[in-house]
């Protein structure tokens, strides 16, 4: 990500919104969880969309927010009627670069739900590290790309399409807030060493 922009001291001006608004919906017990880009299959929309789902039984206030258009959003409207789950997901379409960041800062964990494929275990996607800049804890798909970068703690990893792989890190991640802050420290640590600036 481009250091100019995706710099959590940049946006402390929106602290005490952010925090206002985090303090309303633990009131309320809402968990948000949150991805964004390109809707296509093989970034697991699908696999996330499933995995609330069966993640809403233990987590009742669930909410999955997601931002973004592409070829498979079709897809995953059925499949959230499908499941029943209208009533715990949202998407917001494209949303100017602020709103964006706002819904960063205001989701309490952010999912990387790429699917395995001869492609995905060669790479890393941006916004995994737009996530970790934001200092937002993050589940991602354990791929080999990722998983040979990340240390101990880093991240949250789910095994890819596995959606009740998934619900289960989603369920422990609602019942963890004070262990994904320590994540997130590791995270951070891991993002200083490979960020645009020093890396390009």
């Amino acid at each position: 990500p481009d250091d100019r922009h995706f710099r959590r001291e940049r946006y402390d001006h929106l602290r005490p919104r952010i925090e206002a608004i985090k303090a309303e919906e633990r009131a309320r017990g809402v968990f948000r969880v949150l991805t964004h880009g390109a809707i296509e299959e093989r970034y697991g929309f699908d696999t996330i969309v499933r995995a609330i789902a069966h993640a809403r039984r233990r987590v009742p206030g669930i909410q999955f927010r997601f931002m973004g258009a592409g070829e498979y959003l079709g897809e995953v409207k059925r499949l959230v009627d499908e499941l029943g789950v209208a009533d715990c997901v949202t998407h917001l379409g494209f949303v100017p670069f602020d709103q964006m960041v706002e819904e960063i800062l205001l989701a309490d964990v952010c999912v990387v739900a790429v699917k395995k494929n001869a492609y995905s275990v060669l790479v890393h996607t941006n916004k995994m590290f737009e996530y970790m800049a934001l200092e937002r804890p993050v589940i991602a798909s354990r791929l080999g790309s990722v998983a040979a970068y990340a240390p101990e703690g880093a991240l949250l990893f789910f095994e890819p399409g596995d959606h009740e792989d998934l619900a289960a890190k989603l369920t422990w991640a609602a019942a963890h807030p004070e262990e994904l802050a320590r994540q997130v420290t590791t995270a951070t640590r891991m993002y200083e060493v490979l960020q645009w600036e020093k890396e390009k």
